[in-house]
C-alpha cells in the first residue's frame, strides 16, 4: 500500500490524462467552446452519480462521529490554510488587486476529488476503499462549504450571501445520499439505479481530469513565468511542506477513525485544486495567479505526492 514505487505508479495515469487534455487543446482537437457542455454534464450528472455510488449505504457513514469529524475538518483546515496564505502573499508583495487573496485561496484549496479518488482506488481494495471513499465525500462536503462561503468572499473582497452557491447538485447529492444511508433507506433504491450510478460515476474522473488539462493549457499560455516565479515557488512550499503538516497533525492527535486519518494524509499530499482558476475568473480574482499555482504544484506533485503519501501513511495505523 505505502511504497514509493507503488504510489508513483498509481499517480502516473492521473497525470497522463491531464497531459492528454492539455495536448488535445494544444493541437486544436478540443477547442475551448467544447468545454461548457461537458462541464455541465460532469457537474450535474457524472460527479453526482459518482457520489451516489460511493455514499449510498456506505458503512463508514453510519457513524455520526465520522460524519461530524469529516465534514468539520473539511471545513476547518482550508480556513487555517487561508489564514496562513494571506500573510505569505503580503511578504511576496501580492496585495489586494494584485493576486494576494487569490494566492491564499488557490494555495489553500487542494485538488480534493479527482486526484484522490483514483489514487485511493489504486492503493486500497474492497471494504477499505469503499469506506475511505465515503469519508472523502463527507470531508468534501465541509470543504465545499468553506469554498463557497469564505473562499468566494476572499476572492470577491466582500461578504455576500452564499446560499445560492451552496445549493448545487454535488452538495445536494451528498446530503440526500447521507440521509438515505443514515435512515437505512438505501435498500429501497432499485438495483438498476445503483448500476447506472456506477457506470455514469466511472466517467466522472477521466472527463474531469481531461478538462483540467485542457484548462491549464489555456492558462499557461496567458502567464508570464519569468517575472512571477516566486509566487508558484511559495505556493509549492505551502502546499507540500506547511499544509501537509497540518493534515498530519490532525490525523495523529485527533480522536478520529482510521479511514479519516488516511483521507487526511491523502488530501494533504494533493496539489492546488484546478477549480480555483474558474472561481478566480468568475469572482474577481486573478486567474493567472491561480493558474500558475495549479500548474506549478501539479508538476511538483508528480514526485511530491508519492513522497508525502509514502511517509504519511507509515505514520498512521
Amino acid at each position: 500500500m505505502g511504497s514509493f514505487p507503488a504510489i508513483l505508479v498509481a499517480t502516473l495515469p492521473v497525470f497522463f490524462i491531464i497531459g492528454l487534455g492539455a495536448w488535445f487543446r494544444h493541437v486544436g482537437w478540443w477547442p475551448e467552446e467544447a468545454d461548457r457542455p461537458l462541464i455541465r454534464l460532469a457537474i450535474n450528472v457524472f460527479y453526482p452519480c459518482l457520489i451516489a455510488h460511493h455514499v449510498l449505504g456506505n458503512p463508514a457513514l453510519m457513524d455520526v462521529r465520522n460524519l461530524a469529524w469529516s465534514a468539520g475538518l473539511g471545513f476547518a483546515i482550508p480556513l487555517v490554510s487561508f489564514a496562513i496564505g494571506l500573510p505569505v502573499a503580503r511578504v511576496l508583495g501580492l496585495k489586494r488587486g494584485s493576486g494576494g487573496r487569490t494566492f491564499a485561496v488557490s494555495s489553500g484549496i487542494q485538488n480534493y476529488s479527482f486526484l484522490p479518488i483514483p489514487i485511493i482506488a489504486a492503493l486500497f481494495t474492497g471494504d477499505e476503499a469503499t469506506r475511505l471513499l465515503g469519508i472523502l465525500f463527507m470531508h468534501n462536503l465541509g470543504l465545499e462549504i468553506a469554498i463557497w462561503t469564505v473562499g468566494v468572499a476572499l476572492l470577491r473582497g466582500r461578504i455576500e450571501s452564499p446560499v445560492k452557491q451552496l445549493i448545487n447538485t454535488p452538495i445536494i447529492t451528498i446530503v440526500v445520499c447521507t440521509v438515505l444511508t443514515l435512515s437505512k433507506m438505501t435498500q429501497l433504491i432499485p438495483a438498476p439505479f445503483h448500476g447506472a450510478f456506477a457506470l455514469l460515476g466511472d466517467a466522472a474522473i477521466p472527463i474531469n481530469l481531461f478538462l483540467v488539462g485542457a484548462s491549464l493549457y489555456a492558462v499557461h499560455g496567458q502567464t508570464e513565468w519569468r517575472s512571477t516565479w516566486t509566487t508558484p515557488l511559495a505556493a509549492c512550499g505551502l502546499r507540500f511542506l506547511v499544509f501537509p503538516g497540518i493534515f498530519l497533525a490532525s490525523a495523529l492527535f485527533l480522536p478520529i477513525s482510521l479511514e479519516l486519518k488516511r483521507n487526511l494524509i491523502i488530501q494533504g499530499a494533493m496539489p492546488a485544486g484546478a477549480f480555483v482558476v474558474v472561481l478566480a475568473r468568475h469572482y474577481g480574482g486573478q486567474a493567472t495567479t491561480a493558474g500558475q499555482i495549479v500548474i506549478a504544484t501539479s508538476l511538483v506533485g508528480l514526485l511530491a505526492i508519492p513522497t508525502l503519501l509514502t511517509l504519511g501513511l507509515r505514520w498512521i495505523h
